[in-house]
């Protein structure tokens, strides 16, 4: 007669196999939280670019059709994208004019303010993403400010 011998698992190995994974998921886990806040930093930074890059790009547009005096100048920045500017940068009197300097913005981008001021916010955070305020005068330029101390919540 042959004798069968089970092989398997002991109960401790399993608990040594389960407290090690404890283990890296703790040590792990902060790790991944910060990578999601310097992600959004980085979003944050990117966003920020863009809209000096735009806001540069209409100035240009709005020079070269000698209109840098005006406060409100429809410009056409792309094939059927016209964005309103005053004293030749990007006007902040709509959500939509904001959002017409970029192309295929992501839906974790939100855009909100106010007729002079407008918060570009990554996943909606507050202080995470960028400010822009409007020029008020001919010959000012506007506030572009990366907001960065939200994106850690």
């Amino acid at each position: 007669m042959k004798s069968s011998r089970q092989s398997g698992f002991t109960l401790i190995e399993l608990v040594v196999v389960i407290v090690i994974l404890g283990i890296l998921a703790a040590i792990a886990l902060p790790r991944l939280i910060s990578m999601e806040s310097e992600a959004r930093a980085t979003v944050a930074d990117s966003i920020h670019n863009s809209v000096r890059s735009a806001s540069n790009m209409v100035y240009a547009k709005v020079a070269s059709a000698g209109q840098l005096a005006s406060s409100s100048y429809n410009v056409a920045i792309a094939d059927g994208v016209n964005v309103n500017a005053r004293y030749g940068y990007p006007n902040t009197n709509s959500n939509a004019n904001i959002e017409l300097l970029f192309e295929n913005l992501s839906d974790r981008v939100i855009i909100s303010g106010t007729a002079t001021t407008r918060n570009i916010l990554v996943d909606g955070i507050a202080n995470c993403g960028v400010s822009y305020t409007r020029s008020e005068d001919p010959g000012d330029r506007p506030v572009i400010q990366a907001l960065k101390t939200g994106c850690d919540d």
